[in-house]
């Protein structure tokens, strides 16, 4: 347990002796009728009490700054070792929506810590070989782009509509169960530097000196095998592998081969963030490379036991026991995006973590990324930055309620198009509700299909049945009502 500075032991015995002196003065007072015999002796303010703290090694979405946010917790880095094959000497070098790995102290406050050491590693960098719907290929991984990946500031349009096949990128993400790289950030990097790709040895050949890594072949002839430790490369194995140019048959030349630990060891607290990759039983399943049990004291939150399932998102929390394996103590679902809005801000309630958004509450809790894309770019972005007529994007999931607890929030520059997306709730032929938001058609509305294809009214509304996801965008034009100019149905 750390003592804060200013309970250490010569300060403590100070304020106790002052207390000690003011109370017998004033007793002498009462007892020689000081003050006319009316005073009252205001007791001696009690010391205050000292937070504990415990280790814990937490892995997960960095979701905003003013010191670095992890897994719903601020930890403060004045004295953080940063660690990165990036070069990140410090948190201004960090970003929302990459996945880091943070040792240090967490509070019994449960919603603030230290960090000791901080380490950002993406799991590819390298050129997109193709372009697929939101899906891309880089150095044989599919990466997976969803409405929660965030694009750095140097990728035009803020999606794949601004990358090429040839551009290099960085992504850091999730392994879901095909081996695929769902995608939390991404970033457009020069040509040039070095490539590298993270995961498991297959394939291993002395002869040939290669090995694969999803289904990009490894050349590791002329590399440099690092923190192997007498550990011989062999299939199983977690690597991280660079290279800068490619053979004749598309192989990676590697420069270097480093074994990847998970480092954690016996009674370690740990939390970490990810999708199931492996599910056996309820008690028995793998998060982001970490095998995970339960018990009958595991304490579930935003689900149950039975929700547990492949390629769904948690954060686990617990002990590592001796078999290496991650007791959980608590596992949080983590909320499904199923409503977007784009839209200028009614009104917002600092106190309450509320804001108004087309008529819609927003609630933001600690586990919201939090992004300001607007020309004020404000890094230590929080909901204080944020006034009524500010533009902003929701993402979220709406509650029975009507509320909207959102997973993102990020503000943009002005923008008179407003939007939602969600599934529609009521469809009456020429007009839609989604998210409680009314849609209106005019004689100018376009309509879409899933495939980008043009419809006419009554084919569109003949689609966008109750259940069915569509996007809305157009003009505010009263509370909670938007005339559209476009309508399409989106295919998940």
């Amino acid at each position: 347990m750390k003592t804060l500075p200013f309970l250490k032991t010569p300060k403590r015995q100070l304020f106790q002796t002052r207390s000690m002196l003011i109370i017998a003065c004033a007793i002498l007072l009462q007892a020689c009728g000081g003050g006319g015999g009316d005073s009252t002796v205001t007791p001696a303010a009690s010391p205050p009490v000292v937070s504990s703290s415990s280790a814990v090694t937490t892995t997960g979405v960095i979701t905003g700054f003013g010191s670095v946010h992890v897994n719903g917790v601020e930890y403060e880095t004045d004295s953080t070792d940063f660690d990165s094959d990036d070069d990140v000497a410090d948190e201004t070098e960090l970003k929302v929506g990459q996945v880091v790995t943070l040792k240090g102290t967490r509070n019994d406050d449960g919603v603030t810590g230290t960090a000791d050491s901080i380490e950002y590693e993406d799991l590819v960098k390298g050129p997109i070989a193709s372009i697929n719907g939101n899906t891309l290929v880089v150095l044989g991984y599919t990466i997976v782009v969803t409405d929660t990946t965030v694009f750095d500031d140097n990728v035009l349009t803020q999606s794949l509509a601004g990358l090429n096949v040839g551009d290099v990128v960085e992504v850091s993400g999730f392994f879901n169960a095909t081996g695929e790289i769902v995608s939390t950030y991404l970033e457009s990097k020069s040509p040039g530097g070095e490539f590298e790709v993270e995961g498991i040895v297959s394939n291993l050949d002395d002869n040939t000196s290669t090995f694969d890594v999803g289904s990009l072949i490894i050349d590791y002839s002329g590399a440099t095998l690092e923190d192997f430790d007498g550990t011989a490369l062999a299939d199983g194995l977690q690597v991280e592998v660079e290279g800068s140019s490619f053979g004749g048959s598309g192989e990676l030349i590697a420069t270097k081969v480093e074994l990847e630990d998970d480092d954690h060891d016996e009674n370690d607290e740990v939390e970490i963030e990810g999708l199931i990759t492996r599910f056996t039983s309820v008690s028995d399943f793998d998060v982001f490379g970490v095998a995970v049990t339960t018990t009958s004291g595991t304490e579930y939150e935003n689900g149950a036991a039975s929700d547990l399932a492949v390629d769904v998102r948690v954060e686990v929390e617990g002990t590592i026991n001796a078999s290496g394996v991650l007791v959980a103590e608590e596992v949080e679902f983590r909320s499904v995006d199923d409503t977007r809005l784009e839209a200028a801000v009614d009104s917002v309630d600092v106190n309450a973590n509320q804001l108004v958004v087309l008529g819609i509450t927003v609630v933001v809790n600690s586990l919201t990324q939090l992004e300001d894309d607007s020309d004020f770019d404000v890094r230590f972005f929080t909901l204080n930055d944020i006034s009524a007529g500010d533009f902003v994007e929701v993402r979220g999931k709406l509650e029975d309620d009507g509320t909207i607890s959102a997973t993102r929030l990020e503000r943009d520059d002005q923008d008179e198009e407003t939007s939602v997306r969600g599934l529609v709730e009521s469809n009456d032929g020429t007009t839609l509700v989604i998210a409680g938001v009314t849609i209106r058609t005019v004689a100018e509305t376009e309509f879409e299909g899933a495939d980008e294809e043009s419809l006419g009214q009554a084919g569109f509304f003949s689609i966008a049945l109750v259940g069915v996801e569509v996007e809305a965008e157009g003009l505010e034009t009263a509370t909670s009502e938007i005339t559209a100019s476009d309508l399409e149905i989106e295919d998940d």
